[in-house]
């Protein structure tokens, strides 16, 4: 089976959003790899940072295309109380 960053990346995404359905507030931030090999599209998200809900994946949110090296990590800011 290959790799797939595309599907490793929908499937992390969406348990971030279901989290966030369910009260959990969720953000992600983009990360690169910081080296000579980075890419301009990927050097303007470094350390980009937003509410899970606003993710696309290939416009905010990696993989930015099929070579891309980029990851995004993923954080709680709080619980919304029902």
């Amino acid at each position: 089976m290959a790799y797939d960053k595309y599907k490793m990346a929908k499937d992390k995404l969406d348990k971030a959003l279901k989290g966030n359905s369910a009260g959990i507030l969720m953000s992600f931030t983009v990360n690169t790899l910081e080296d000579e090999r980075i890419r301009p599209k990927c050097a303007e998200f470094e350390g980009y940072t937003s509410n899970v809900s606003n993710a696309v994946i290939g416009v905010n949110h990696p993989p930015f295309d099929e070579d891309c090296r980029c990851f995004a990590t993923y954080q709680i800011e709080g619980i919304r109380k029902k």
